[in-house]
């Protein structure tokens, strides 16, 4: 694997992420997450994009199971998620949509206008459709200005 190819991959704990340019991380989470893999794909994003932009996460969420309340807490109030645009998860089932859904409200009500799109997905496809429609309506608003 190439030093390129290697620097745009994360794995850490129950977390394994990639990075594909210019804007989209990629994640599969295998058990419940942690604070240290949080940190750690955040910090990472700030490396693979260091000019500031949000970018979009594409969440394998099949073996993903519910974070302590801990975890929700501290990453609901972390700074670095307002650079989410938009996040699509994939493989989520009735109860994870259900906390994903409660999570995603208490990121809006610390995050505000910072906040992100969501959706839940059936496969990759979906997804990464779902992203480009994504960033067309980000570009039509970065386009308008903070009033829209």
């Amino acid at each position: 694997m190439a030093d390129v190819e290697r620097a745009r991959i994360l794995e850490i704990g129950p977390l394994r992420a990639h990075f594909e340019p210019p804007d989209l991380v990629c994640v599969r989470w295998d058990g419940a997450p942690t604070l240290e893999a949080f940190d750690a794909l955040y910090t990472q994003a700030e490396r693979w994009m260091p000019d500031g932009r949000r970018y979009f996460v594409i969440a394998d969420t099949a073996r993903f199971e519910t974070p302590a309340a801990r975890v929700r807490k501290v990453v609901a109030m972390d700074p670095r998620t307002r650079r989410i645009a938009g996040v699509a998860l994939l493989g989520a089932s009735f109860q994870m949509r259900v906390v994903m859904g409660l999570f995603l409200k208490a990121l809006a009500l610390f995050n505000g206008e910072h906040s992100f799109q969501a959706t839940f997905g059936a496969d990759d496809g979906e997804a990464r459709a779902w992203v480009e429609a994504a960033r067309a309506r980000e570009a039509r608003r970065s386009k308008a200005g903070p009033e829209s």
